[in-house]
């Protein structure tokens, strides 16, 4: 998504030298006039401009059933690859905002969001693996417990040109591919057991009852970490690339 005027320079257009100097930010910035009931808005979008295609996720599942006396055992695995093209300059256009009609009308600003430095494009991708055991074991006719245990990985996400970084304490900021190697780290510890009982006290099916818990790790969402949503955190993607 991108404003109607995207292709308008706001300094020859407009007699608005707002600083801007990539093409993609072009257009009028945001204009926020208080003394309203809400603020009176017009101009570009605050949010825009805004890519997040393509994008796709790919998933491999796999799973088998084996049947031992009371024991119903099930296994089985998946793998999970997602992927974006994101571009988001929140405050691209830049932004400009008056107290009341009057401050607007003279000219006087309060306060505003002028130039967006850099280029926010990152082409990222992220992969997971998971895999899984499950008894369904028949203790007896009124009685079934269901056990299970399952192990998931979900890699850190990987930007086409390195162009993540993150900050270490002892070296400040740091870019993936000049001094780290990723991201974040990978955890390794996403094992999640589950375990519930079914009881059928008369065993006419009639009454049953039921208890079960377990662990589950979520995959988390590429948007987690490179998102400028409405939030002071921008995600890691923003973070300055090629520092010193």
């Amino acid at each position: 998504m991108v404003q109607a005027d995207h292709n308008s320079d706001p300094a020859s257009t407009y007699g608005l030298n707002t600083g801007v100097a990539n093409p993609i930010n072009f257009g009028m910035p945001e204009i926020r006039i208080g003394g309203f009931n809400t603020s009176h808005i017009f101009g570009g979008n605050q949010s825009w401009p805004l890519y997040t295609t393509p994008n796709q996720t790919l998933q491999f599942t796999d799973s088998a059933t084996y049947v031992i006396g009371k024991h119903n055992l099930k296994f089985g695995g998946e793998y999970r690859t997602g992927s974006t093209d994101n571009l988001r300059n929140t405050f691209g256009s830049g932004e400009i905002r008056f107290s009341d009609l009057e401050s607007f009308t003279t000219g006087d600003i309060r306060s505003g969001n002028m130039v967006f430095v850099g280029d926010s494009r990152r082409i990222v991708d992220q992969k997971s693996f998971g895999g899984f055991i499950q008894d369904n074991w028949r203790v007896t006719p009124r009685l079934t417990i269901d056990a299970g245990l399952r192990y998931d990985v979900s890699l850190p996400i990987h930007e086409e040109h390195d162009l993540l970084s993150n900050f270490d304490p002892s070296v400040g900021l740091v870019q993936v591919g000049r001094g780290l190697n990723q991201p974040y780290h990978t955890d390794y510890k996403n094992v999640a057991p589950r375990l519930g009982i079914a009881w059928d006290p008369r065993g006419d099916g009639n009454t049953v009852f039921r208890v079960g818990g377990g662990l589950i790790y979520e995959i988390p969402h590429i948007s987690v970490f490179i998102g400028q949503n409405n939030t002071n955190a921008s995600g890691i993607s923003l973070n300055p690339t090629g520092v010193t």
